[in-house]
């Protein structure tokens, strides 16, 4: 992860990287938020981690910094879309 907060401390996995269709996460509910960014910066998916799953429709290949957030603090990580 390239960020470290509190909420790194419950081992967060995003997976697969590099991924396709979906993006899986280990942790799910509506207390958790999603932002996808490209890297200059522009924001090119967002949503609420309800079930754990990332739809990737829409969101061209490239490489891209996905940032997780909850009550408890925020991590980023660099994922892969091909």
């Amino acid at each position: 992860a390239l960020g470290v907060s509190n909420i790194s401390e419950q081992q967060i996995m995003i997976y697969p990287n590099p991924a396709h269709d979906f993006i899986y996460t280990t942790v799910f509910g509506n207390d958790y938020n999603y932002k996808i960014y490209s890297l200059s910066g522009t924001s090119v998916s967002r949503g609420t981690l309800s079930t754990g799953v990332i739809g990737l429709e829409g969101v061209p290949a490239g490489i891209y910094i996905i940032e997780i957030s909850s009550a408890q603090g925020t991590i980023y990580q660099k994922i892969s879309i091909r």
